[in-house]
């Protein structure tokens, strides 16, 4: 839902739990991707070898083999960054639970 009122709210943007739990789910769909490709390029690495033992063979074997690892390196660093953001969804949806559960409790006069 957006809010869109004047003031100190304005441009901000609030979820209920059960939103943020949907957007939770699209968010453990990309890091399993991220994992998966991960594991690709892990794959890839393992079996990275130059043709032949000649010169051009070897520096363009290296020089592969380093853009892997940068890929992997990049790939690892979004994981990271996934996993931190799934976090913060987490607790976020923990929040506001807690929130609307303490203003159903307040409502009923508990």
């Amino acid at each position: 839902m957006v809010i869109g009122e004047s003031g100190r709210a304005r441009g901000a943007f609030a979820m209920d739990a059960a939103e943020l739990t949907a957007v939770i789910r699209l968010w453990e769909d990309q890091l399993g991707k991220i994992a998966a490709d991960g594991r690709a390029i892990d794959e890839v690495l393992e079996v990275f070898a130059a043709p032949g033992a000649d010169p051009a063979s070897v520096e363009y074997a290296a020089a592969g083999a380093d853009s892997l690892r940068t890929l992997r390196d990049q790939n690892e660093a979004l994981r990271r960054y996934a996993a931190g953001y799934l976090d913060k969804l987490r607790a976020a949806r923990d929040r506001t639970a807690e929130a609307d559960q303490a203003g159903a409790d307040l409502s009923r006069g508990r």
